[in-house]
C-alpha cells in the first residue's frame, strides 16, 4: 500500500504550511524527488528553507 507525505515547509525558521511533495517542489523549486532526502536529513534547502514530514496518509493504488 502507498503513503502519501505531507511536509511542514519552514523558511527561515516560520512555518509557510503543510504541502504535499509535488506542492513543495513548485512551491520552493526543488526537485520532487529531492523533498524526501531534504526532510530526512534535515539539511536546509537553498540555505533558507528547512522540511519536515508530518503526516502519512495510505492511498489506493490500482
Amino acid at each position: 500500500m502507498a503513503y502519501k507525505v505531507k511536509y511542514a515547509v519552514y523558511d527561515r525558521g516560520v512555518l509557510m504550511g503543510q504541502y504535499y511533495a509535488d506542492e513543495v517542489a513548485e512551491l520552493i523549486g526543488i526537485p520532487q524527488k529531492r523533498v524526501f532526502a531534504y526532510s530526512a536529513s534535515g539539511a536546509r534547502y537553498q540555505g533558507r528553507y528547512t522540511l519536515e514530514a508530518v503526516e502519512r496518509y495510505r492511498s489506493r493504488v490500482g
